[in-house]
């Protein structure tokens, strides 16, 4: 029998998503059913390249090739609705799969129970071990299956989870390489200790596993390990918690480490032990500064405490990231407020990560606000909407307040790629001459679009092609798809009417759920940008509300160009870094703000200043549909 696992990311226009798609809860099943039943069965995980890249025609292309019996999704909640859809056409294409879902994502409330799927086999609540565990011994699985709403769930039982010695560790078991830049995920532990309201982890595992010790201790010494990502949601209420640190002061030889702690308690002693030991980051929630609303979610801590810590493990070089949550029960704007400002005045404003209140599936919150009549949304990512104290308004308020004092945005506002291989073995992007009518039918495009963010690339010498065209290319695309639409021209857009065309086109999805607090721009599945190369229209384009205005350096105008502008955006023609390396370095201009045709320039760019580039071992092409 051959299974498939199927993991798909977060899908952004940036792409930063991908290196934290770590497909780690199928190499740790796969390994855990290879030393069960050998090679009686095949498992196997959708290749890296389309399960970060790939539109869902390629991958359903794909798995018609590779004909799996069994197809497992492991669902959060940013992949949950794309999986779905994937699913039922997978279903339609071959009855015979059989198609499983599991993951945290189902749980009772889970967008995905809402209605009769019939295309899905099964929906797994529970550790993907135990399921398959069963399924493939041809163990009675009927007793802990319910329906709801026509589907079949399939529940753990509590007292059933998975012995910590036959939890699978996929790195020394060699079902898990370390991704592109080094790093690796690390499961020390299963359960946790506290038990706030609103996450889902403590509810399902309510006994806490843990694994040796030495699987942490083996990684760091590993060739090819730079940093490790520890999967423990209190790593220090591991056992022996100091002592394990001055075992890895002994032995970690720079590998740089990441886990997850609550802050309080910790003392200066401790702080300098986790940075000897060699983490370098830590994730520490506080939520918030009010005693009451965390009262009111089960976390009896004191926030003063966990400052101390926070500020303790600051002082001693831990990069932290502080995460608060407006719109718990019991807190208030002007209270939340007076949080963010607290953590600014001490300096921790570039640590903080601001995460609005999710109503999850399965939490006891999620029961508390169903119960109570609580606005949120009923799909991915369930935020908050008002009725615990905070209104929706306020929601935003805070957003803003948030934005415009640490600078910081939930927005990568990241340039398109803008390079191209005739090597690339799928299409990313299209070019063609705006000015002809006929090259704006979106239909003529459905069969070239092989990854989920795609550049069309439009040329044209009359800006009001752009608004007679648009509305037809985006009839026809893909609604689950991002889009990145570019425009070049000499010419200023008319952004009033391309803003309402947009605003006619646009269709509910997850991209606008995930801003529903953040600017209109920011919620946008379609970017729009303005590729120009005459200065002469460069006051009209900085007037753009959301058009992303990109100056293109060319030979006809470098010689021209004396100073590049930092707060502005740049594209680099092919073989011209070399002739304006000076003029780009001396501006002091990042990597968000500029793009180049030749991508080997753009590694030089990165590495000249010293940026963190990753070069994957495959690549993409531009294709001209028709000639320019």
């Amino acid at each position: 029998m051959k299974i498939l696992f199927i993991q798909l990311p977060l899908t952004v226009h940036s792409c930063g998503y991908i290196a934290g798609n770590v497909e780690y809860a199928s190499a740790v099943i796969s390994g855990n059913l290879h030393a069960r039943f050998g090679k009686k069965h095949e498992y196997e995980s959708l290749p890296f390249i389309l399960s970060s890249f790939a539109s869902d025609s390629v991958i359903l292309k794909y798995l018609e090739n590779v004909r799996p019996d069994i197809i497992a999704f492991t669902s959060y909640l940013w992949n949950i609705e794309r999986s779905l859809e994937i699913a039922e056409k997978i279903k339609s294409l071959n009855s015979e799969i059989k198609i499983i879902f599991g993951g945290p994502e189902i749980n009772s409330g889970s967008a995905a129970l809402q209605k009769k799927r019939g295309y899905i086999d099964s929906f797994v609540t529970g550790e993907g071990e135990w399921f398959f565990g069963r399924y493939l011994s041809g163990l009675d699985l009927a007793r802990y299956t319910k329906r709801l709403r026509g589907n079949h769930i399939i529940v753990q039982p509590e007292d059933e989870l998975v012995p910590p010695g036959r939890i699978f560790d996929p790195l020394s078991g060699k079902r898990l390489s370390p991704m592109l830049d080094g790093s690796v995920f690390i499961e020390l532990a299963r359960g946790c200790p506290y038990r706030c309201a609103y996450c889902l982890y403590s509810k399902n595992y309510k006994i806490i596993r843990e694994m040796p010790f030495k699987v942490l201790t083996d990684a760091v010494t590993l060739e090819g390990v730079k940093e490790i990502y520890i999967l423990s949601p209190a790593f220090n209420c591991t056992s022996g918690f100091t002592d394990r640190l001055k075992t890895l002061a002994g032995v970690n030889k720079g590998v740089a480490l990441h886990s997850e702690m609550r802050a309080a308690g910790i003392d200066a002693s401790t702080a300098g032990l986790l940075f000897d030991a060699g983490f370098r980051s830590m994730e520490v929630g506080l939520q918030t500064m009010n005693a009451g609303p965390l009262k009111e979610i089960g976390r009896n801590t004191d926030p003063e405490e966990e400052l101390k810590g926070i500020l303790l493990l600051k002082e001693k070089g831990l990069d932290l990231k502080i995460g608060i949550i407006p719109g718990l029960p019991g807190d208030t704007h002007d209270g939340f407020i007076k949080t963010i400002d607290r953590l600014i005045a001490l300096g921790l404003g570039e640590n903080i990560e601001l995460y609005p209140l999710m109503l999850l599936p399965g939490t006891s919150l999620r029961e508390r606000a169903v119960a109570e009549g609580i606005e949120f949304q009923h799909k991915p990512p369930y935020y908050y909407l008002g009725g615990w104290g905070m209104s929706f308004n306020e929601m935003v308020d805070i957003t803003r307040y948030f934005e415009d004092a640490t600078g910081f945005s939930h927005d990568e506002d990241i340039l398109p790629d803008f390079s191209s291989s005739e090597s690339g073995g799928y299409c990313k992007g299209v070019r063609f001459n705006g000015d002809d009518p006929a090259e704006w039918d979106g239909r003529r495009y459905e069969n070239i679009i092989d990854t989920n963010v795609f550049s069309f690339h439009i040329y044209f010498k009359h800006a009001p092609s752009a608004t007679r065209g648009l509305r037809s290319l985006l009839r026809h695309l893909n609604d689950g798809g991002l889009f990145n639409i570019i425009f070049y021209t000499e010419e200023a857009i008319n952004e009033k009417l391309i803003g309402e065309i947009l605003i006619q086109t646009e269709k509910e999805n997850l991209t606008r759920r995930l801003n529903v607090f953040g600017r209109w721009p920011d919620g946008l599945s379609v970017r729009i940008y303005h590729v120009y190369e005459n200065p002469a229209i460069s006051d009209i384009t900085d007037e753009y509300a959301f058009i992303k205005p990109i100056y293109m350096i060319t030979e006809t105008n470098l010689s021209s160009l004396k100073v590049l502008d930092a707060e502005k955006s740049y594209l680099v023609a092919a073989g011209l870094f070399g002739k304006s390396r000076e003029k780009i370095i001396k501006s002091g201009i990042g990597p968000e703000s500029i793009a180049f045709e030749d991508e080997d320039e753009s590694f030089e760019f990165y590495r000249e200043k010293e940026y963190e580039y990753i070069k994957y071992p495959f690549s993409f092409r531009i294709e001209d549909y028709r000639p320019i």
